[in-house]
């Protein structure tokens, strides 16, 4: 992980991804299981993409350290 990716305000599904070494997919799975929780969205005309503030970032982190893991939860097709 470089630490340019911590340098910036805003963050995208990718830099959580680079941050927890796992796939987009992977976290895009904690979201719809409810292990982590859903970042506010940014839309720009047709697209829109996931924005983690720091404070964002912070609480998702710590949920995913303090969440009981079980290998079939972490287990997924991204992995």
């Amino acid at each position: 992980m470089k630490n340019v990716v911590l340098n910036k305000e805003v963050f995208n599904i990718k830099d959580l991804s680079k941050i927890v070494r796992k796939e987009t997919q992977t976290i895009r799975s904690w979201e719809d299981k409810e292990i982590i929780n859903r970042p506010p969205r940014k839309t720009d005309k047709k697209q829109e993409w996931r924005e983690y503030t720091k404070e964002d970032l912070a609480d998702t982190l710590e949920k995913i350290l303090n969440y009981p893991w079980k290998r079939e939860v972490i287990k997924n097709k991204a992995e």
